[in-house]
């Protein structure tokens, strides 16, 4: 069963139709709705978005979000080892001078219609800590077997694999530690919780590492973006208007839904550094401190004489 619906064919023509009806849908007073006006139905928020406030003017006001990362897509086994050379190469370039070795990670899922489970990876993306650095959107989709196979289909595989498993590059983003439970149960890792880290190493999930920071702890990353980089993530949540809970197995992706995957990862990465770069000041306060502290001591009693004389 789930083969055969894994392998249905989804054309442009198909998710224009699934929207045209989804429109209709929206339009029909008689379905049911939240106090806050939310259509649970044709747009199944989570519990977390449903009881968030709207933005607030001041939030409205903030700039979006906007990487000027190169957006990379590997589609086939062959684009792999090209795609991560270019991450590898940018993070050895950007990580040692200030911060450890890092990457933006994100997973997006299928939700399409016929599936019978909607957190089926269909598109893993890694971005570079360097602004200027690619995003490498592996669409897992597209792979033979969709992906399901990459720990046992040979050598086209291993650059991406070493990345992940590589104990010298944080993997760094939000939810992240449900997203390498699912890639794993994806791959067939069997009690994935358990041996996560030996496929996938050194990974940070920073709502669970910041969970002192009221910025972060509890928030999604559209949230985190606003307070931590005060920037706006474009996130939509309605299907008919864009492709958010998208259509992941599409043969082309438009640009709009290379952008949101990409900005997912970047806009991961660039709220890490941020608070890496705070923590960073905040020790060199206290350190500045710790030194005027002892500038204030009193040596006038102390032994003047050449250390030497003590030999």
């Amino acid at each position: 069963m789930k083969s055969k619906v894994r392998r249905v064919d989804v054309t442009l023509d198909y998710i224009d139709e699934i929207e045209r009806e989804m429109d209709v849908d929206e339009n029909d007073d008689n379905k049911s709705t939240t106090a806050s006006g939310l259509d649970l139905e044709s747009n199944p928020l989570s519990e977390h978005e449903i009881k968030k406030s709207p933005p607030t003017q001041k939030e409205r006001n903030l700039p979006f979000f906007n990487s000027k990362r190169k957006v990379i897509v590997a589609r086939s086994p062959n684009d792999i080892a090209p795609l991560c050379m270019k991450l590898t190469k940018s993070i050895k370039q950007s990580g040692p001078n200030s911060f450890p070795l890092v990457l933006g990670m994100d997973v997006e899922y299928a939700t399409l219609e016929l599936d019978i489970r909607g957190d089926l990876p269909a598109m893993l993306q890694l971005a570079s800590p360097d602004p200027t650095g690619p995003v490498g959107l592996f669409w897992l989709d597209k792979l033979p077997n969709h992906g399901k196979s990459i720990l046992h289909d040979g050598e086209a595989y291993k650059p991406l694999l070493s990345i992940l498993a590589s104990s010298d590059i944080e993997k760094v983003g939000v939810g992240l530690t449900s997203d390498v439970r699912h890639l794993l149960d994806w791959w067939g890792v069997s009690g994935a919780a358990t041996y996560s880290p030996y496929f996938i190493a050194n990974t940070v999930d920073i709502s669970e590492v910041y969970s002192s920071d009221t910025r972060v702890a509890d928030r999604s990353l559209q949230e985190m973006c606003e307070s931590v980089l005060q920037l706006r993530l474009r996130k939509r949540k309605s299907i008919s208007r864009n492709k958010k809970r998208s259509h992941w197995r599409a043969e082309v992706l438009t640009k709009q839904m290379k952008e949101y995957a990409a900005n997912d990862a970047a806009c991961a990465v660039e709220v890490y550094l941020s608070l890496c770069a705070e923590e960073s000041d905040d020790s060199d306060d206290s350190g500045d401190d710790d030194e005027n502290d002892h500038s204030s001591i009193d040596h006038s009693d102390a032994d003047e004489r050449d250390p030497s004389s003590y030999q």
